[in-house]
């Protein structure tokens, strides 16, 4: 993985870092622009290494220019503006889940087969079965996730929201991710073994996300 692609992809997640940082602190106003920061980095990287076709920049700008908004109505509007940020770990959630779902319509490739297939180059018949129950798992763990991310934003100051969306969800995440590639590398190690970072090189190409 180039090491443009990296930085684009912990850019995002380096502004998540900020944001929590900054709520902790009571700097929760500026929030709208720590988000912004990190979804600029990453256009301009991902324009560099060919990842973002001109609408992916231009829908990149539009969002950019839409949270920098948002970050001078904060400031100086209306500081409570600066709490719509807490939206954003429901929005992403929810659009995960779709994104996993919708691949599970009939005539459809179940997402985690795609990613094997792209991965492997080819999917045992075992697998079959095995990747559209994954992708049914990944899309209802986005929908929960997305349920704790609303619950929390709406029973929690912004503190406790914080550490639960920014921190917490993320890394239940991660410990599906890495928990189900140790199951797989049990269950199915007769068919060699397919690393986490494998798999994160395929995860980092967007177009396999939106196929048809």
């Amino acid at each position: 993985m180039g090491v443009v692609r990296v930085a684009r992809i912990a850019a995002p997640l380096l502004s998540v870092v900020l944001l929590h940082i900054l709520i902790v602190f009571d700097q929760l106003v500026f929030a709208p622009a720590a988000l912004a920061s990190g979804l600029a980095l990453s256009v301009v990287l991902g324009a560099i290494d060919g990842t973002f076709g001109g609408g992916g920049i231009v829908a990149g700008l539009l969002i950019l220019a839409f949270m920098l908004g948002l970050q001078g109505l904060a400031l100086y509007v209306d500081a409570e503006l600066a709490m719509a940020v807490t939206l954003l770990p429901i929005l992403i959630h929810l659009w995960l889940a779709w994104i996993f779902g919708r691949t599970l319509v009939k005539g459809r490739e179940p997402l985690i087969r795609r990613f094997s297939r792209i991965a492997r180059g080819d999917i045992p018949d075992e697998l079959e079965s095995y990747t559209r129950r994954l992708t049914v798992i990944w899309t209802v763990a986005m929908l929960a996730l997305a349920l704790v991310a609303t619950v929390s934003a709406l029973i929690f100051p912004p503190k406790t929201w914080s550490w639960v969306a920014n921190l917490g969800l993320p890394l239940f995440s991660v410990a599906l991710f890495l928990g189900e590639h140790a199951y797989r590398s049990v269950r199915f190690r007769h068919l060699g073994h397919n690393s986490p970072l494998t798999t994160l090189k395929t995860l980092s190409r967007p177009h396999l996300w939106m196929s048809p």
